[in-house]
C-alpha cells in the first residue's frame, strides 16, 4: 500500500551573519526562535517538493496516524537546523529519510537515503528525530515510510560538478578504505559526500548519505577526513559539490 501526501516545514530563520566554516567560529549571533510549524492542507506527492511527504509500503499505516506523529517531530527538526546555523549560516538543501516501522511501530531502521545539506551533524540530528518517533502498529507487516525535509538555502551557493573533485578524491583511496573498515560488514552501497568547498579550496562541512544505515564509526572518519581535504580553491566563492564513494 502507498500513503502520500505533502507537509511543510517551517525551517524560516534570520540569516546569521557570522565568520566560521565548519567548526571554525570567530563569532556568533543567536537565531530568532523559529516560525511556527504551517500545515497545508493535502496535496499530490509533488506539488510542494520542498515539503515532507511520506510513503508507506508493505504493511498498512493509517495516512491520520503518519500525519500525527512526523507533525510531533518537526519542532525538534526546526531546533536541529537552528542550532546547525549558529556554526554554519550557509547550510541549506534537501534530504530524505527511510524509516522502517517493525510491528510493533518503532522504528527498527532509518537511513538517510538522499542529501544535500553537506552536514553530518545536521544529518545526525534530525535522523536521531526520526528514530524516536512512534507509529500505530502497522497492519498486515512492517512498512515503509519516504521522509523528506528540506531547508532554504541562506545564500547563494554554485553546485560544482563531480567531475570538478574527481582527480582529487582518487588520490584518498587509501585514506577512505581505511574509514571503511570501521563499518561491520559492508559498507551501504551508493555512499555519498557532499561538501561546501571554500576559499582556497578547504572544506568548510560535509555530509553523508547512503542507500543503507551507515555505522557513526564509519560517518564519523568519513566526515573527519573531508574536513581536512584541500581542493581547487573556487576564488573567494562557498561552492558544493557530491562524490559517490564506492
Amino acid at each position: 500500500m502507498k500513503i502520500h501526501r505533502a507537509l511543510c516545514l517551517a525551517a524560516l530563520v534570520s540569516a546569521l551573519y557570522v565568520m566560521g566554516c565548519a567548526a571554525r567560529t570567530s563569532a556568533s549571533v543567536p537565531a530568532p526562535a523559529p516560525r511556527p510549524t504551517q500545515l497545508p492542507p493535502p496535496a499530490l506527492p509533488d506539488a510542494d517538493r520542498d515539503g515532507l511527504r511520506v510513503s508507506g509500503t508493505l504493511g498498512h499505516l493509517d495516512q491520520e496516524d503518519v500525519d500525527e506523529q512526523l507533525r510531533g517531530g518537526l519542532p525538534e527538526i526546526n531546533r536541529c537546523y537552528t542550532e546547525a546555523l549558529r556554526r554554519r549560516w550557509f547550510l541549506g538543501g534537501r534530504m530524505e529519510l527511510r524509516l522502517r516501522v517493525a510491528r510493533d511501530g518503532r522504528v527498527r531502521e532509518a537511513a538517510v537515503v538522499q542529501s544535500s545539506l553537506g552536514c553530518y551533524d545536521l544529518e545526525r540530528c534530525i535522523l536521531a528525530v526520526a528514530e524516536k518517533l512512534r507509529f500505530p502498529p502497522p497492519q498486515g507487516g512492517e512498512a515503509e515510510i519516504s521522509y523528506p525535509v528540506a531547508f532554504p538555502q541562506r545564500t547563494n551557493v554554485p553546485d560544482w560538478p563531480q567531475d570538478r573533485v574527481a582527480a582529487q578524491m582518487a588520490r584518498r583511496r587509501t585514506e577512505l578504505s581505511l574509514c571503511r573498515a570501521r563499518q561491520r560488514g559492508e559498507p551501504p552501497p551508493e555512499l555519498r559526500v557532499t561538501m561546501y568547498i571554500g576559499p582556497g579550496g578547504r572544506v568548510a562541512s560535509a555530509g553523508l548519505s547512503a542507500d543503507g544505515p551507515i555505522s557513526a564509526q564509519l560517518g564519523a572518519c568519513l566526515v573527519a577526513r573531508a574536513l581536512t581535504w584541500r581542493f581547487e580553491d573556487p576564488l573567494g566563492q562557498l561552492v558544493k559539490a557530491s562524490y559517490v564513494l564506492n
